[in-house]
């Protein structure tokens, strides 16, 4: 069979597979129509571009969080957005906490009261609620949108590091004779450290 029987021979691109999307080929070149339909359908792809706030959030060796906020006015958007960006913060840290109290759940005396855990959590909350606070700017974005709204990105860290933070809150708790001796203090600033990481992983999945 020649080729006439099957394209009329006005073109030698090759053909998809899909036979409806074929069919509709044939007709377009019928019509004497250049660009075929399953050329024309597939859709626009656009990159996305990630704001440097996030990136710079997503840094593991660092206690860092961003926050964004849309107002009408610039100053509103500022404070929202780094109000959010420390309750972002004091949710991270209070995860990784919670991973360590599962391994003090694991390693401390079997005798070890459900008052002392109660503490534990108590004095690990506070400690944050404090040590939050002492957070630096990192980076500030800012955009304005079509609607005349501006939207703002704040990136936020906490000036102690992830060793000296965990450190210091194992001092705490041992101060306060929460922390048992037999409890491993080096496996609790290791397991705030991992649980610090591995919030962050999450929140970039």
């Amino acid at each position: 069979m020649g080729c006439a029987a099957l394209t009329g021979c006005k073109s030698s691109q090759t053909v998809p597979n899909d036979y409806q999307a074929y069919v509709a080929y044939q007709q377009q070149m019928q019509k004497g129509e250049n660009t075929p339909q399953w050329e024309t359908s597939r859709p626009d792809r656009k990159e996305r571009i990630v704001d440097e706030c996030i990136r710079l959030a997503q840094d593991t060796t660092q206690i860092r969080a961003y926050g964004t906020a849309t107002s009408y006015d610039e100053a509103a958007a500022l404070e929202f957005a780094e109000a959010e960006a420390v309750r972002q913060l004091s949710t991270m840290m209070e995860t990784a906490a919670e991973g360590a109290r599962q391994i003090y759940r694991g390693t401390a005396s079997k005798n070890a009261s459900q008052s002392s855990e109660s503490r534990m959590e108590s004095v690990t909350t506070q400690f944050f609620a404090q040590r939050v606070k002492n957070y630096r700017i990192v980076k500030t974005t800012m955009y304005d949108l079509s609607d005349g709204t501006i939207q703002v990105y704040v990136c936020i860290e906490l000036r102690d590091g992830i060793e000296k933070t965990s450190q210091e809150l194992a001092d705490t708790l041992s101060n306060d004779e929460i922390l048992g001796v037999d409890f491993n203090r080096q496996k609790f600033i290791d397991a705030m450290s991992q649980g610090l990481s591995d919030y962050k992983n999450r929140q970039q999945q």
